[in-house]
């Protein structure tokens, strides 16, 4: 096989290289012939000429002939060819040059055939003859007259295998024309191949401006068009700006003679007999005029671009266009495709998609009905349509010449003879002459009607099915299965009937039901063109808010008889709102979390509130109600019912304008009114009928055992039974029981108006008690006041006056004060509390409480609020005068006070109950004070009020200065700061009570004097703090020339049990002169002391008393004379009394010191140890003798066990120190030697006292030493 495959390709190699050997042999014999024929031929033109007019048919003229090489054609070119016509007088046609080349195959057969013909610049003329055939003719440019000449040239034009033409002149005649016509063309270039009766063609010239911009087109076809209609074929055609109406008429008799514009076309045709089949490719046209057709006058375009595709047979055709870009009137859209099918009898037209606008201006060019043009200029609908069909009818038998259907997209019409406007409608819609269908498919409308509401409505989707039909006598509109969602979702029906007579009535059948509202939109669907603008008003303003709203709407009759008074149609709108916000009355609170439900029915109006809260107010039937919309004359009407707290109640009122309209209101609902407790809250109230009236109101406030707070004094009514009516003036009337001060008291309120003026008269009887007004103004009242009285008070209250009075004697009650203000018994029933100014603004009572205490109170306005501003109660003296500040003013005026008994009374009170805030100031001017077991003298003081502290000045024998208070509780702080402080001495005895140091303040005392009894100490600087647990002295400085002291200690409470701890140092540099100024005169002779002293003190229940004394003093006294120290041991007895400490303080000690005791130095340390005071040695080194004491004193048993070793070193009395200023202990070691010493005393002789035994009576042994040698030198 292989073998046979290698054979068979060695022959086909050996053959095709014999043929291409051949071929290239016949080349060279052609070229050779060629290059040595065509210079003999060129000699012979005559030959030429005669061979040329023999295969063209005419006689042929030529110039200048010379060789000519197309590739490997051999030929000539011949120069001012001139082709002659059969009238010898004119030449046919002029050519400038004209290029043959001959085939190759006649060559080698001995024989001339040209191969192409190439002819440049000629000068042609296209004649159509009468017979539709056509003809070549020519002209020279001064050739004149019709140009005639026989066709065989076209035919041999026809018969070239190639034709060509360059830059030449094409004059077309057309005599089929009504009126011949010419065109001429310059720069034609035409190529003309000719394959037996099969000829291509391709044409470029430059056309006329007005008739395209730029032209050419190719060919392809069998036949010969230029002798008949017997020929078919392709054309493709390429124009830019091509003028239609400016085609020659052999093109333009092929289309509609109506059609015109401009156009840009790319087209491939295909011609069967003369006449085109199809033709597509892409058009873009301008001022498109389409044929009448079906229309009254012919379509304007204004433009059409796509890809067109049309096709056609007789008076049959269809245009199909893709990619439209259409513009019928107005901005081009995309119309996506375009198809028409035309015939005798129907046309149809799709359209992928349209503008409306533009397609009522398409429609308009038919034959539409009247009313159709009518509704259509009022509604002017715009949008889109898409999938549009329109069908047009020429049969005389059809029923509907026209028909349209298509697809709506976002439509919008303008409302129009009460029809609804509406934008942004979808859906799918059929029609007709007499009926159509549209099917709702909408998504985020808008719907518009001006003639019942005032604003558009939103529309989230429509669906459903709306059909309208043509009567004899009306149209006929129905929508079924509608349904709705916008602010609400709705579904229902609906009947329309429009008469064409329009002195009848359209007729309107239709409900609908909706549900899920939102109750905030409510005021868009309210029919404001048929309610009076306060109705408006109101219906704006009222329903604030809600969801869930249901209901339904009906409507059934002739609408000129709306709203159906005499019940010849139903008229009924009802919607159920749940968790609404309802503003029942202007400027009140809304009822919310409602349960409400509107009603229109014909004429009538009622909205029901069935359920809610007004703050804290349950609603029960809240109605508002309008029999009448249209009627003016009725006002709108609003009754209801509020139950709840009377709180709320009254919060109700003052949120009112009740509270703004009258000076009465303003009064009655200030911030002190209060209340709480049930109550219930009556309305009937008519709405003003015109801006600017006021309301009727008509209400009722009733209290189910309320406790109710008056604006005065903080008084109460508990268990408050009964009602109060009351009108937008002030309140009308009134009937109430209560508890007032924990009595019965019956209330009754009378309101009247004379001369236009209104006056409210509050009227109570009941009883006032002790144990009410303590309950009202503190428990500490019981136990100041006891006993009752009967009380009458009237409040009579009218524009710019309130008078008030209470009457009682008071008879039944008595204080706890001492004298004179024991009893508050009037002399006769007469007011205690009574008006003796009042005006707008302003009020003041008098106060009556005894026959000794007096009063007088002034209230103000502020923000339209009754307060209480300033008052002045005086005890002991009529108050005159009130204080320049705001709040009260308490005095106390007497010529002589026993102050223990009002001490008593107030420690008897609550001391962490503060003064009420009203109290601004209190003063007292006491002639004689007399308080503590002390006589204090004069004693005056006036404190106020500021920023929570108290602070003024003091005056008086005792005292004199500023001071502050701060009183809050445990931390409470007192501040005195004094030119002089005076304790006198005390005249009497008072009883002891027991202090908590916890409970007392913090305390700081600046006195520039500081006298004790008659003793001035000098200046004192104190100061104490208040602890968690007691009471610190953080200082006690005493100061004067001669004396400096410093304290500071602890006082406090653990578990009960009280802890003292105080640490004192005192220095004096004249000790002397220091006693004589503080009243011990010849006690001591200069000297200089420094004592330490350290006490600690605690309870102890097994040890009381000073065994639980713990401490320690240090003395140290120099460079002294103790003066008046008398002799004889008989002293030291009496020096030896403890049982009074004060005899000490008192430096009474002349029993000892007798006539004077220098000393060099007295010091010694003693300590306390429960309640006795050790002591291993206070020395005393004297002048005239040495004493060195040691041992105990028992200070809390009042015991001795002491002993004492007197040195004498000098002749003459023993003089001793003062033993208070070493504290007791120490001073019975020193006065150990009291009345011992009656006689002088040998230089060197010890004396040994020993003392022991009660401190009343003290067991004293002495016993005299008389010193030896042996015991000098020991000691």
């Amino acid at each position: 096989m292989r073998k046979k495959i290698i054979r068979a390709a060695g022959h086909a190699t050996r053959w095709t290289t014999y043929v291409g050997v051949a071929l290239l042999l016949l080349g060279a014999v052609i070229y050779v012939a060629g290059r040595l024929w065509l210079p003999t031929l060129m000699a012979d033109k005559a030959r030429i000429e005669q061979t040329l007019s023999k295969l063209s048919g005419q006689q042929i003229a030529i110039e200048h002939i010379e060789p000519h090489w197309d590739g490997a054609f051999p030929g000539v070119a011949a120069y001012n060819v001139q082709i002659i016509a059969a009238d010898p007088s004119q030449p046919s046609v002029a050519l400038e040059q004209v290029r043959v080349t001959m085939s190759l195959l006649p060559l080698l057969q001995g024989r001339v055939g040209i191969h192409r013909l190439v002819v440049v610049r000629p000068s042609i003329s296209l004649e159509r003859r009468q017979d539709k055939r056509y003809r070549i003719s020519g002209f020279k440019p001064t050739a004149t007259g019709p140009q005639v000449s026989d066709g065989r040239l076209a035919a041999w034009l026809f018969a070239q295998r190639e034709l060509r033409i360059e830059d030449g002149q094409l004059h077309f005649v057309d005599h089929r024309a009504p009126e011949t016509t010419s065109t001429h063309l310059l720069g034609v270039d035409l190529s003309l191949v000719n394959s037996g009766n099969r000829h291509r063609l391709t044409f470029n010239a430059d056309f006329p401006a007005e008739l395209c911009i730029h032209c050419s087109f190719d060919a392809d076809i069998e036949g010969n068009p230029l002798e008949g209609d017997d020929w078919g074929g392709r054309i493709n055609i390429e124009a830019v700006g091509l003028d239609i109406n400016g085609l020659p008429h052999a093109a333009r008799s092929q289309l509609p003679s109506s059609l015109r514009g401009r156009i840009d076309v790319r087209l491939r045709t295909q011609w069967v007999q003369g006449r085109p089949r199809v033709a597509q490719g892409e058009l873009d046209a301008f001022g498109l005029i389409l044929p009448a057709g079906v229309s009254r006058q012919e379509l304007p375009i204004e433009r059409l671009r796509g890809n067109v595709r049309w096709q056609g047979r007789g008076e049959s055709w269809r245009l199909d266009v893709n990619n439209v870009l259409l513009a019928l009137g107005g901005e081009p859209w995309s119309a996506g495709y375009l198809r028409l099918d035309h015939n005798p009898d129907t046309t149809h037209a799709r359209i992928h998609h349209i503008a409306i606008e533009q397609l009522i201006s398409f429609g308009r060019r038919f034959e539409l009905p009247d009313l159709v043009e009518h509704y259509l200029a009022g509604l002017n609908p715009t949008g889109g349509m898409s999938d549009v069909v329109l069908k047009w009818d020429r049969r005389p038998d059809t029923k509907s010449r026209f028909q349209l259907r298509a697809r709506l997209n976002r439509i919008a019409i303008n409302n129009f003879n009460k029809l609804p406007g509406i934008k942004g409608l979808s859906g799918h819609l059929v029609l007709d002459e007499q009926a159509g269908d549209f099917h709702f498919n909408t998504r985020k409308a808008e719907m518009s009607l001006p003639h019942v509401f005032r604003e558009t409505l939103a529309v989230r989707s429509l669906l459903g099915q709306l059909h309208w039909e043509r009567k004899e006598d009306r149209w006929d509109i129905s929508a079924r299965d509608i349904r709705l969602a916008g602010d609400a979702s709705a579904r229902g029906n609906m009947l329309v009937r429009l008469p064409y007579n329009k002195d009848e009535s359209p007729y309107l059948k239709l409900r609908f039901d909706f549900n899920r509202a939102d109750a905030r939109q409510a005021s868009k669907y309210l029919p404001v063109n048929r309610m009076k603008p306060t109705l408006v008003s109101y219906l704006d303003q009222s329903i604030v808010s809600g969801y869930g709203v249901s209901g339904h709407v009906v409507f059934d009759g002739e609408t000129r008889h709306y709203p159906f008074r005499d019940g010849n149609g139903t008229f009924e709108v009802l919607a159920d709102i749940r968790d609404a916000e309802f503003q029942y009355l202007p400027g009140w609170k809304p009822i919310t979390a409602g349960e409400l439900s509107l009603l229109f029915r014909g004429p009538e109006m009622l909205i029901t509130a069935h359920s809610g809260r007004v703050d804290s107010l349950a609603v029960h039937d809240v109605v508002v109600r309008k029999r009448d919309l249209k009627n003016r004359e009725e006002a709108i009407h609003v009754t209801g019912r509020l139950t709840g707290p009377a709180e709320s109640a009254l919060a109700v009122l003052r949120g009112s304008p009740l509270a703004s309209s009258s000076q009465a209101w303003r009064r009655f609902l200030a911030p002190g009114f209060e209340a709480q407790g049930p109550s219930a809250l009556n309305l009937d109230i008519k709405l003003p009928r015109e801006a600017g009236e006021r309301p009727t109101i008509d209400g009722e406030f009733r209290l189910r055992g309320a406790n109710v707070a008056v604006p005065v004094a903080g008084f109460r009514f508990n268990d408050v039974h009964g009602q109060v009516g009351f009108r937008q003036g002030a309140i009308s009337r009134g009937e109430m029981t209560a508890r007032f001060l924990g009595e019965p008291t019956a209330v009754n309120i009378i309101g009247t108006e004379v001369a236009g003026v209104s006056r409210t008269t509050f009227r109570a009887e009941g009883r006032l008690t002790a144990a009410g007004l303590a309950r009202h103004f503190g428990a500490g009242v019981a136990g100041f006041l006891s006993g009752n009285a009967k009380f009458n008070g009237e409040l009579v209250i009218q524009p710019g006056r309130v008078e008030a009075r209470i009457k009682s004697d008071l008879a039944g009650f008595e204080t706890v004060l001492p004298a004179p203000y024991h009893s508050l018994a009037l002399s006769e029933s007469q007011p205690v509390l009574e008006t003796v100014e009042s005006s707008y603004r302003h009020h003041r009572l008098r106060l009556r409480l005894g026959e000794r205490a007096t009063g007088v109170l002034d209230f103000g306005t502020r923000d339209e609020h009754w307060q209480f501003t300033g008052g002045h109660i005086a005890l002991g003296k009529a108050a005159l005068q009130l204080p320049e500040h705001d709040g009260l003013h308490i005095s106390l005026h007497s010529p002589r006070l026993h102050g223990d008994a009002w001490t008593d009374l107030i420690a008897g009170g609550n001391a962490g109950t503060g003064l009420p805030d009203f109290i601004q100031e209190i003063s007292a001017d006491i002639g004689e004070l007399d308080i503590f077991g002390r006589q204090i003298g004069q004693f005056r003081f006036d404190a106020h009020r500021k920023n929570g502290q108290w602070a003024g000045s003091t005056t008086g024998d005792t005292m004199t200065g500023e001071f502050r208070l701060g009183i809050d509780g445990r931390d409470s702080q007192i501040e005195l700061d004094l030119t002089h402080l005076r304790i006198p001495e005390k005249t009497r005895e008072t009883r002891s009570t027991r202090v908590d140091p916890r409970t007392l303040p913090s305390l700081s005392i600046k006195a520039k004097q500081f006298v004790l009894g008659e003793t001035n100490y000098g200046a004192l600087d104190f100061w104490a703090a208040h602890t968690d647990i007691g009471w610190r002295v953080m200082q006690c400085n005493i100061t004067r020339p001669e004396l400096t002291l410093i304290a500071s200690g602890n006082w406090y409470s653990i578990l009960g049990r009280d802890s003292v701890e105080l640490n004192t140092q005192i220095d004096s540099n004249n000790l002397g002169a220091l006693l004589t100024a503080l009243g011990a005169k010849d006690q001591l002779e200069m000297g200089k002391l420094a004592l330490t002293m350290g006490f600690r003190w605690r309870e102890d229940e097994t040890r009381p008393g000073l065994r639980n004394l713990d401490g320690s003093i240090e003395l140290k006294m120099k460079d002294g004379t103790l003066l008046n120290v008398k002799q004889g041991a008989a002293r030291l007895a009496g020096a030896l009394n403890f049982a009074a400490l004060t005899k000490y303080a008192s430096l009474d000690f002349e029993p000892v010191t007798g006539a004077g005791f220098p000393f060099r130095e007295i010091a010694g340390r003693v300590a306390i140890k429960n309640g006795n005071a050790y002591s291993d040695g206070i020395k005393v080194d004297g002048a005239s003798a040495d004493i060195v004491a040691r041992g105990r004193v028992g200070l809390a048993a009042e015991d001795f066990d002491l002993t004492a070793d007197i040195y004498p070193n000098l002749r003459g009395g023993l003089t001793l120190a003062t033993g208070w200023l070493w504290g007791p202990a120490t001073a019975a070691w020193i006065l150990a030697a009291q009345e011992i010493l009656k006689k002088e005393i040998a230089e060197g002789t010890r004396i040994t006292y020993t003392v022991s035994g009660k401190w009343r009576s003290p067991k004293i042994e002495r016993v005299v030493r008389k010193p030896s040698p042996d015991s000098e030198q020991g000691e």
